[in-house]
Formats: C-alpha cells, structure tokens, sequence
C-alpha cells in the first residue's frame, strides 16, 4: 500500500466495487479538520453537538475539542487523554464525557471526575444515555451504571444483563434501556424485566457497536461484521453490503432530521439510508477508505464525520 501506484490500483477496483454494489454513489463537498487547524487529535472517536450548536468532539490521546464554527478550544486533564469513548449532554446542559480511565463531567467552567464514587473497582465508560433524572453508563468490564446524581447502582450479569462487556446504550421513546454488548446480544431493561435478543432471534450479529432510535420508534443495531439490523418491535430486518451498505463492520449510527439513518462504518464512507434506497458518500473522492468512527447531526442538519488518522469531515446536507 505505500508504493503509489498500488495505491491507485485498489482505489480503482474500490470504486469499481461501489458502482457494482450500490444503487447510487454521491460526493459531498467535504471540509476537513484537523490538528493543523486546532483539533486536539485526528483520532476522534465521539462526537456530540450542544444547544448553541457548538461541536465537541472526544480524541484517542488529546482530550475533548470544542469548535464554535469559527475557533477551536481543547480541554484536557489525565482522564479525558485516556481516551474518549462516549460524550452525551443532559436535560440540565451538562456534558458526560466516558473514557477508558472513568467518566467526567462539565458544567462549563468546572470539570469532575468521577472515579472513587463508582462501586467498581476498575471500569472504562464505552457509552452515554441520558433521561431526565438518570443517567446509565456502559463500561468494557463491569456492567452498566444507573447515576440518578445522588446514588450509583450497578446492573451487571448478576441482574439480568447478558454481558458485562458493554458497547452501546440508548434510551428509546418508551425509557426502555437498550444496551449492546461485545459478543452476546442486546439486552432491553425496561425497569424491572430484562430481555435478550440475539442471532437466534434475528440481530445480525452478536457484537453490537451501537444504537440508534429513529423518528417511529425502530431500533438500529450496528454490529461488527453483520451490517445493521432493525427492530420495530416485532419483526427484524437486516441491512448489508448487499443491500448496499458501504461495509458490514459498523462503528456508528446516527438519524438525521429526515429520519435519514447515517452509518459510519471501517471503510468505504458513509452510507445513508432513506427508508427504501442506501446511497453511499465517500467522505474524499479520490480515498474513500478512511475508517468512520464517529458520526453526529448538527443542529442546522450538517453531518459530522470522525475518522481513524485524518480528524474531523463536515458537509452540509439538505
């Protein structure tokens, strides 16, 4: 791969592949920023926009940037440069910022790290959900975490949860918890009762990277060498390269203020579903291959991209 002209060779069979595989392809005009521009890292691995549409965006190793649209500022302290995993803001704006070294929290001027508070012994927050007065934590090794701002409980296997190993988390419009672990399922809490689905009920895959709630209530499960899968409730339906997802590894899913369902997966772009046709937007022409770790939605309905190695992409979608 680093002699040029093989570099060029598989670019060509990669499109040639695309124009095969996928009903449409389409560019954007893609801006891109990174650190030479005031990102903290061009590995971003999470992506949250706040109420004056101010963009923040958690790096592997620089800690948590914030862009205005005009100036960058980064923050950093020994847990954020551990690496940021997940970044959710509450009802009350404050920002929630997991990484592999716990979970810390901004109000704006003054940053807490919550470690010694937590009843595990050691944990890395992979995942944010929000609602009103809970909050839930997903970690690698020990369950998930309720925080309702005064107390801790832990959910874990002991409780009904079908792994400790969890990847994603997210609330849907009736507050049940769904939660997507690395390797076993997707386990639904809806307070009391705990439910699990797996491949035998027909997710895609058993590794499940993330979550996403469309506008009708449908959940969408992104998993790791499965494509997607939809849930509406009832019946389970399976999106991949054959239907023309840009790959079956999916790192991120987001919805758009279309109902659009955007996936960023390791390779081949971003691919867009509209509820009948996938498209797919390679984020540069000329090198569609940068892995896609993190996606959001700005609050004018611009699409945000984070990459593996080549930082941050926007481009305004209508």
């Amino acid at each position: 791969m680093n002699k040029k002209f093989i570099k060029i060779g598989l670019i060509t069979i990669v499109f040639i592949l695309f124009s095969c595989k996928k009903e449409e392809v389409k560019t954007f005009s893609w801006i891109n920023f990174t650190t030479n521009d005031g990102l903290a890292d061009n590995n971003v691995t999470s992506i949250a926009v706040d109420e004056r549409n101010n963009k923040w965006f958690g790096t592997n190793t620089g800690g948590v940037s914030m862009f205005d649209d005009k100036n960058w500022t980064t923050y950093t302290n020994n847990n954020l440069t551990s690496g940021v995993c997940a970044i959710a803001i509450d009802a009350q704006g404050l920002m929630w910022f997991g990484t592999y070294g716990g979970l810390s929290k901004f109000d704006g001027t003054n940053w807490i790290t919550y470690q010694a508070n937590m009843e595990t012994p050691y944990y890395a927050v992979s995942s944010i959900a929000v609602e009103t007065n809970n909050k839930w934590f997903g970690t690698h090794f020990c369950g998930i975490l309720k925080y309702d701002n005064t107390n801790w409980v832990t959910y874990d296997k002991n409780n009904g949860l079908v792994d400790n190993s969890v990847m994603s988390v997210a609330i849907d419009f009736a507050g049940n918890l769904w939660i997507g672990t690395n390797g076993l399922g997707v386990s639904k809490f809806d307070g009391t009762n705990w439910t699990t689905y797996n491949k035998d009920n027909g997710l895609s895959d058993n590794i499940v990277t993330s979550i996403a709630i469309d506008f009708n209530g449908n959940k969408w499960f992104g998993t790791w060498g499965g494509g997607i899968s939809k849930f509406d409730g009832t019946n389970w339906t399976t999106y991949n390269t054959n239907d023309g997802l840009a790959n079956n590894c999916v790192h991120s899913i987001v919805i758009d203020f279309h109902n659009n369902v955007w996936v960023g997966s390791i390779t081949g772009g971003i691919s867009k579903f509209d509820g009948t046709n996938w498209t797919v937007y390679p984020i540069k022409k000329s090198f569609p291959d940068y892995e896609v770790l993190s996606l959001a939605v700005d609050l004018n309905g611009g699409i945000w991209v984070g990459t593996k190695g080549a930082g941050v992409f926007h481009s305004q979608y209508n």
